[in-house]
């Protein structure tokens, strides 16, 4: 895959929300685009079966749109989403519900239809500097079935939410909270069949989101919020990880059928391999305990069973670059103003305990809209480089509220846009005026400013 002096090239790893959101966004502006998968299919933590968070702000107004919306469209042509529901007594106003399945199938087609070069079970192994001019990368190395494989480009995007690509071009980068730099806990989620929710919310729900297929039918559950208080004593005498007066969540779009969000891995470094390692095993294994609660002991889980687990632990916290600017938690509470926004979002700063004692919610002030600059995204050090998803420059607090996958697919619609918009015009990406990609954005959909 050496460069075609005929056409510019934008180098995408990571083919999640925020690689899937670049690639059509920088197809869509002329470039040609590779992206790089460490997967056997796109999607990334969308596959592990959680809803979409979220396209509204907690006052009801759609602040996410353009490739995110269109994209669940496409899963709603396809029955693989019923598209945004509003949640009752949540910490946010809407959610998503989506098939795993769907989205591995619309993604690809998505991709296909823009001519992206998709390069499945591709690690990325290296990253190449220029020999003459070090603030830009050359080429990436990826390992696969055929070896060690060279890609050269214009202008390369890290899309693979641990910083991978911006780490190993040396590109300088924060972790985990200040102090003791522990990250935001991960979670293995896990599906089940059979399940009475209704008996079951009856004495643990907090919140939930219905959606109603037709008049004649009754009302599906598809989101819900849920404690293990009622079930105290038994979770101090068992020892379950899960813990006193935990919430947890679960999602779904058939009936009977609920994928779980509710292990909570103790604190690890998903970076090292040793420890990702191990975090996979344990998760599993409070998958099972989790079960075995649920199926004894909860309302409504008495004749439930196993379908699927998750094929990952999705990461909640990593690396985070450092970028031309640091997003910060006022920035996020106060909903500052950018001139080089680029997005707009609506998700609370959510913040799991890394000690495993709760969950923090934070609502952001007024209508509950913030912005993400652009000098976010463009990492110190590196000229040919955009860096999009939860590993963006921002703090710990910061990044609790932009982690979520439609945020981050929002963000690589702004990254895929002006990487093809600087490679096209021969320039590098902080080169480019903050106008053009603004109004290429507005242009194709997305929503930047109120």
């Amino acid at each position: 895959m050496g460069k075609n002096k005929k056409s510019k090239i934008v180098v995408i790893v990571g083919g999640g929300p925020a690689g899937l959101g670049a690639a059509l966004a920088a197809a869509r502006n002329r470039a040609n685009v590779i992206l790089v998968e460490k997967n056997g299919f796109l999607g990334g933590n969308m596959v592990t079966g959680l809803c979409l968070h979220t396209f509204h702000n907690r006052a009801g107004e759609k602040v996410i749109q353009g490739i995110p919306e269109e994209f669940v469209e496409r899963l709603k042509n396809v029955g693989a989403s019923f598209g945004p529901v509003k949640i009752e007594k949540g910490h946010m106003y809407s959610t998503t519900p989506v098939s795993a399945e769907g989205i591995k199938m619309v993604t690809l087609q998505m991709l296909e239809e823009m001519g992206v070069t998709i390069l499945f079970l591709s690690h990325l192994a290296q990253v190449n500097r220029d020999l003459k001019d070090k603030i830009l990368i050359s080429s990436i190395i990826v390992c696969n079935k055929g070896g060690f494989q060279e890609i050269s480009g214009d202008v390369f995007i890290d899309a693979t939410g641990d910083g991978d690509l911006a780490y190993m071009a040396g590109v300088p980068y924060e972790k985990g909270r200040p102090g003791d730099g522990f990250v935001q806990p991960a979670s293995l989620v896990f599906k089940m069949g059979n399940v009475d929710i209704d008996r079951f919310l009856v004495k643990a729900g907090k919140g939930r989101a219905y959606f109603t297929p037709g008049e004649a039918r009754k009302p599906l559950v598809v989101w819900f919020a849920a404690t293990t208080t009622p079930w105290n004593d038994i979770v101090e005498e068992k020892g379950y990880f899960i813990g006193k007066d935990r919430e947890w969540w679960g999602n779904s779009m058939r009936s009977g059928e609920f994928n779980i969000n509710a292990t909570r891995l103790p604190p690890f470094d998903a970076t090292d391999p040793q420890q990702l390692s191990q975090a996979q095993i344990i998760g599993r294994k409070q998958v099972h305990e989790m079960i075995e609660f649920l199926t004894n002991f909860c309302d409504g889980f008495e004749k439930a069973y196993l379908l699927s687990v998750a094929p990952f632990v999705g990461i909640r916290e990593s690396r985070r670059i450092l970028g031309e600017y640091v997003l910060t938690r006022e920035d996020i509470l106060t909903g500052r103003d950018f001139p080089d926004a680029i997005l707009q979002a609506g998700y609370p700063i959510d913040i799991h305990d890394p000690k495993g004692t709760g969950t923090e919610f934070t609502q952001v002030y007024g209508e509950g809209t913030y912005y993400i600059p652009y000098r976010c995204l463009l990492p110190r050090g590196v000229k040919n480089l955009i860096v999009c998803g939860r590993c963006i420059s921002q703090t710990h607090d910061a990044h609790a509220a932009t982690r979520v996958m439609l945020t981050c697919m929002a963000m690589g619609q702004a990254a895929g846009t002006a990487a093809a918009i600087a490679a096209m015009d021969e320039k590098l990406p902080p080169e480019v005026a903050i106008g053009k990609i603004q109004d290429t954005l507005h242009a194709e959909g997305a929503k930047i400013f109120a």
